[in-house]
């Protein structure tokens, strides 16, 4: 496993660092020098450790570069997240202190932004807003950059708005770009629009949308959220209720805006179409819904306190120029049933947002993520640990000789089972990364489709074409997003614009080469379950993909179909779980006649053998060794022989680290046999610690011994006895 975290230390930094060297500026240079350090020291670790082996040195560098390569991009990553969330809910100097953890984390990377836009709405909120701008201006009058001192120009304005002093924002902004000659970023034009809309100046309002609808910023997918959002305040103001609650209806552009916006962009909508009774429900529904944030509430009520003043109550009387943008704006929202599909599903879904995505969005993700880590948390707490392969088997791992015997069920379980804490994290957290983009992209159920057939077809890759004999297949499911999200975008490439998601695909394939190269290098990795993961991950994406027009007639039928099978087996997977054991899965083995060391024994078929005296289940661990000695032995004499000489050294022989005299036996054997019991284990590493018994037992048989040794997983023992118990009863000389 320390092998396999440094090689995605090499391949994640190796990506970041020369990307952020090369494309960014020199604000981002320390940032990209800290990942190159990173990259040397992984690579260092890497190559010692492949020499030489585990040593001090290469295990203390490791570390180091692990340690750093969290800190520096995962890290990071979850704090924005987090931060992001706290401003959402109003939290504001949590917010601040996560950002600024961030910018001491990813100097340059955007986090010294976010801290001076929340010192900003606290300086707001306090009434300084004044000395916020006379530092932005400060900072303007000693900056020689063009550049900069717009950006600074825009964040004065910007700062304005936010105080809802409409007049200075509009005054600056007028000084900054003329009569919209040139209109400026998309968040900036947003905001003057509603600017011109609430100090009265529709004119002004109607010509920068104009300017905005004229221009390529309108059919620009990433921006088509903000232009909406222009579109719906213009038409609030001009009273236009249908289009602006069509806007932010079900599937409207501006579905997503949270009910206390809605609310409120619908109230102002109907009074100023002269609804009153109307505006006063929507108003009061907004300042209910903005308990939290006073500031939003404060001005809902303020409407709903003049609401009964004279000249409040529209409609109002607007120059005709300004009703004829309206007019079209209201006649483009009632339209958009007419454009073209492809265009609604970008129009209504937008571009897939990759940090600070609400919870609302991927509701699945979420669901899978919490029944991965519940399903881990129910092992550990039924077997003590998630790493034994006995505890494993008997709760759905893919035993593949039970899969081809017809305990197909496994190949659903096995998606929700992993081996060790390190295997789950890493799981969960490329779920999480890898199952928000694919949900945006895709829709929730679509997603659990392309999941669920991502998971079968990397269990069924590893169960026929190689692997070990029993696998667990999260992996394959989370790696089938990844084949998922590359499809989608290699192949509907046009339907995203190419500043997001040229960059995105290309990293996307990287990580997904390197991910299945990892499978070259380390026999412990599942490499069949990866690529078949992969590989119908892809396949389901492009078959159930909105943004196709492959089988374009049926696509949501076949959509439906794989949904409702998914889920089908899903359940069907579930209720096998609960009512299987591994009795039953032993008794459901054909059963066979073997012949070793001189006697026969009627055993289930994957009780192969593998010696004169030996059978062998690589799929459980099971090892059956039998022997005929004379009886001059003594029964109680010979057990304690092979006793003392597994515990000695047969057991490391055998490939386990250690092997104890167990406290009390758990086989209960018949009354003609007597015996004893070691319990062994062994740290497999990245497969965590695997504990066994080892039964030593005997029965005297006229002139003779007849002795065994079995080795099997201490959590099957029980489900094992009784079929062993029957095989003893087969026993018969050859």
């Amino acid at each position: 496993m320390f092998e396999l975290l440094l090689l995605s230390v090499v391949v994640s930094t190796a990506y970041l660092g020369p990307m952020i060297l090369k494309r960014f500026g020199p604000h981002q240079r320390v940032y990209g020098l800290m990942l190159v350090s990173t990259l040397v020291l992984a690579l260092v670790a890497f190559v010692d450790r492949s020499l030489n082996g585990p040593t001090s040195t290469s295990s203390t560098v490791g570390a180091v570069a692990i340690g750093s390569a969290f800190f520096l991009i995962m890290a990071p990553a979850m704090i924005r997240d987090l931060g992001r969330r706290f401003l959402r809910k109003d939290r504001l100097r949590l917010a601040k202190v996560l950002a600024e953890l961030r910018e001491l984390l990813q100097p340059g990377m955007g986090a010294a932004s976010e801290i001076e836009l929340i010192e900003t709405i606290l300086a707001v909120r306090e009434g300084n807003e004044q000395v916020i701008v006379d530092a932005l201006k400060a900072r303007k009058a000693g900056a020689e950059d063009p550049n900069s001192r717009r950006v600074l120009d825009e964040r004065v304005v910007m700062t304005y708005l936010y105080a809802q002093r409409w007049s200075a924002a509009i005054e600056d902004y007028e000084r900054m770009h003329g009569r919209h000659d040139r209109p400026g970023p998309p968040q900036l034009v947003v905001e003057m629009v509603r600017a011109y809309c609430e100090n009265a100046d529709l004119e002004e309002a109607a010509l920068l949308m104009t300017r905005i609808e004229d221009s390529p910023l309108a059919r620009e997918p990433v921006v088509a959220t903000l232009v909406a959002r222009a579109r719906m305040v213009f038409l609030a103001f001009l009273g236009r209720t249908g289009a602006v609650e069509a806007m932010v209806g079900p599937d409207g552009p501006l579905s997503k805006m949270p009910p206390a916006a809605r609310n409120y962009w619908s109230g102002i909508a109907r009074l100023n179409a002269g609804d009153g009774v109307g505006a006063r429900t929507s108003l009061s529904e907004a300042v209910r819904l903005t308990r939290d944030d006073p500031r939003a509430s404060k001005l809902a009520q303020a409407h709903l306190d003049r609401l009964d003043e004279p000249g409040q109550l529209g409609p109002h009387a607007v120059p005709l120029q300004v009703a004829e943008v309206a007019d079209r704006l209201t006649f483009s929202a009632s339209e958009t049933d007419s454009l073209p599909e492809p265009h609604i599903g970008r129009a209504s879904r937008g571009v897939p947002r990759l940090t600070s995505v609400p919870f609302r969005v991927m509701p699945v993700t979420v669901v899978i993520s919490i029944v991965n880590i519940l399903a881990s948390a129910a092992v550990y707490a039924h077997f003590g640990n998630i790493t034994d392969l006995g505890a494993l088997i008997s709760v759905g791992a893919n035993l593949k000789s039970a899969t081809v015997s017809g305990e197909w069920w496994r190949l659903a379980s096995s998606m929700f089972l992993h081996v060790g804490v390190a295997h789950l994290v890493l799981n969960v957290y490329g779920l999480w990364v890898l199952g928000r983009l694919v949900e945006q992209m895709q829709g929730s159920l679509r997603m659990l489709a392309i999941y669920a057939v991502a998971g079968f077809a990397g269990a069924m890759a590893s169960t026929y074409l190689g692997g070990a004999a029993t696998a667990v297949c999260a992996s394959g499911a989370v790696v089938g997003l990844m084949g998922a999200a590359v499809a989608e975008l290699g192949v509907f490439r046009s339907h995203y614009p190419k500043a997001w998601s040229r960059p995105l695909f290309g990293m996307l394939a990287l990580l997904s080469l390197a991910q299945l190269a990892v499978g070259f290098f380390y026999p412990i990795v599942d490499q069949w379950g990866q690529v078949g993961g992969f590989v119908g991950g892809g396949i389901a994406s492009l078959l159930v993909s909105p943004s196709g027009a492959l089988l374009r007639k049926v696509r949501t039928a076949l959509a439906a179909v794989v949904v409702t099978a998914t889920l089908s087996a899903l359940a069907y997977t579930a209720l096998a779980v609960a009512t299987s054991s591994y009795t039953q899965t032993l008794r459901g083995y054909r059963q066979v006649e073997q012949t070793i060391g001189g006697l026969v024994i009627i055993v289930p078929e994957p009780w192969a053998k593998v010696s004169h005296r030996e059978l062998y289940d690589p799929g459980v661990g099971v090892q059956l060794d039998l022997r005929r000695l004379p009886a001059s032995q003594g029964l109680d004499a010979s057990i304690s022989a092979r006793l003392e000489e597994e515990h000695l050294g047969g057991a490391l022989r055998a490939g386990f680290d250690r092997a104890e005299p167990a406290a009390r036996t758990h086989l209960d054997l018949p009354e003609s046999w007597r015996g004893g019991e070691l319990a062994v284990s062994v740290d497999n590493g990245a497969s965590g610690a695997q504990h066994f018994r080892l039964a030593i037992f005997g029965r005297v048989h006229g002139d003779e011994i007849w002795l065994g040794a079995f080795y099997h997983p201490a959590a099957l023992t029980k489900a094992i006895e009784p079929v062993l118990l029957r095989a003893l009863a087969s026993l018969r000389p050859e």
